[in-house]
């Protein structure tokens, strides 16, 4: 277990984190260019939302991994903070959930005309596998 001045300095990472997360997902457009693909993509616009619907169709795409990428160290932190043991159930439940949550959010954002961002269930994929990534090599560097 961690002493108190941990935990503290840990919520403070996963705030950083949070915030940042919140930027890459919920501005208007990245801050950066990811390369293009050839790939079609099939989505379809539920009102001003372009939501991509078939899961596993850009597995070969950058932003699928920094998905992943981005949600590990949720699965790091909620390890730390939170009970090490939690079923596989648990784990990958909080990992669609925040998953579903970002993708929510900009539903919602799109629908508003504050973002132009696509919806996407490989986003929601990624997340949930970054998030479990994330707590189980935590588990697995603990033992």
């Amino acid at each position: 277990m961690i002493n108190h001045i941990s935990k503290v300095c840990v919520w403070i990472l996963l705030g950083i984190l949070a915030l940042l997360i919140c930027f890459l997902c919920f501005s208007p457009t990245l801050p950066f260019r990811l390369p293009q693909s050839n790939q079609t993509v099939s989505f379809m616009m539920i009102g001003k939302a372009p939501v991509a619907y078939i899961p596993f169709q850009e597995l070969d795409q950058l932003g699928f991994w920094l998905n992943i990428i981005m949600t590990c160290p949720l699965g790091i932190f909620t390890y730390i903070l939170f009970s090490p043991k939690f079923k596989i159930s648990h784990v990958i439940t909080t990992g669609i959930l925040i998953g579903f949550a970002i993708e929510f959010v900009q539903f919602i954002t799109d629908n508003l005309a504050i973002t132009h961002r696509w919806v996407d269930i490989n986003d929601v994929l990624a997340n949930t596998l970054g998030f479990v990534i994330g707590y189980y090599l935590s588990k697995l560097i603990d033992k």
